[in-house]
């Protein structure tokens, strides 16, 4: 330690003791000083170390550090620079690297802080690994909108390279208007911090997309669908069912439909006129208030058991309107299966 130090016992103290690597290097580059945490964590020997240059210390790239001096020559000082080096015992440290000019005893030095983040880039390596397994398109933004992370999937979506896309503004590859829903949803997270669902049309990819947004502090991470073809597969089944109420509304027969437990939830006005019910009365198990009292019972019975079956189910029964007017009918039933059984 050189005898400046001395002078200097608040410096010195920090110096010594910061959880954080620090190296002092001379308006040279020459190396003067390291902590003791720097010490381990690159496990150099500060005996061999003080007097030689960072280029002479055969672990890290000649580039990088040519690059730092000249930009330091230019800017006198540089903040968070990503660095990679391997240490004598063959350990590979990723770190933020740190340099400003200080003035100690009426000199001036470069004074340079190391900060770990190995631990940092092998959770994120791993969490990598896991966001590039799943089938849905992930990416991840900064408080700034700018891409922090884009999987394969993603960008497969985007129509971009997840490489090109880092460090990218969102709203600049992808200019979009005020109103657009997934920019109003993004805005709405970013500010309210609250898990976002949005599903919408996309209209530049002609595609429907599900975001499911994420909020943090730090930005968004936001999880991408294309459901495209269940959005078109929902519209057919929407068309279907138009087309049933259309030609089922007139229809001189009464028509009604359930669900796959046998409660109804749709009734065509042929059959309101038989019964006399509004609507909403006859949802569900309502319309069984339509049917005589004496044949209700066993209706009911043959009806929920064929239903419980999935056969088909034929009977004749009575129904008595509002007014008492009594009718005969015969009821005709048959299941009706979807795609999937």
């Amino acid at each position: 330690m050189m005898d400046f130090m001395n002078q200097d016992e608040k410096f010195l103290k920090v110096f010594n003791n910061s959880l954080v690597g620090m190296i002092l290097t001379n308006d040279k580059h020459i190396i003067v000083a390291m902590n003791d945490h720097l010490i381990e964590l690159s496990e150099l020997d500060p005996r061999v170390v003080i007097g030689k240059t960072g280029l002479e210390l055969g672990i890290l790239n000649e580039e990088f550090v040519k690059n730092i001096w000249e930009e330091l020559s230019q800017h006198k000082k540089l903040l968070n620079r990503e660095l990679e080096f391997t240490t004598p015992g063959n350990r590979v440290i990723n770190c933020l690297f740190s340099t400003e000019s200080i003035e100690l005893d009426g000199q001036y030095y470069w004074l340079s802080t190391i900060i770990d983040t190995s631990k940092r880039k092998q959770a994120e390596r791993a969490l990598s690994e896991v966001y590039e397994r799943v089938t849905d398109g992930f990416i991840a933004i900064d408080h700034n909108w700018h891409y922090t992370y884009v999987n394969k999937k993603a960008a497969q979506l985007l129509g971009k390279d997840p490489v090109y896309l880092v460090g990218k503004h969102i709203w600049t590859e992808f200019p979009q208007p005020d109103d657009n829903p997934f920019f109003q949803a993004y805005l709405r997270a970013m500010e309210k911090q609250e898990m976002t669902v949005i599903e919408d049309y996309a209209e530049a990819y002609d595609r429907w997309f599900q975001n499911l947004i994420y909020p943090s502090p730090d930005g968004l991470s936001i999880f991408l669908t294309d459901i495209t073809s269940r959005k078109r597969a929902e519209k057919l089944v929407a068309d279907s069912e138009l087309r049933f109420r259309t030609l089922t509304r007139t229809a001189p027969v009464g028509i009604f439909e359930t669900d796959a437990n046998g409660s109804t939830t749709y009734v065509n006005e042929t059959w309101l006129q038989y019964s006399g019910m509004h609507y909403e009365e006859a949802m569900g198990d309502g319309w069984l208030n339509a049917v005589h009292p004496d044949d209700r019972e066993w209706l009911a019975k043959g009806w929920y058991n064929k239903t419980g079956a999935k056969a088909a189910s034929m009977s004749e029964y009575r129904i008595v309107d509002k007014n008492g007017r009594q009718r005969w009918v015969k009821g005709n039933a048959i299941p009706v299966k979807s795609i999937d059984g």
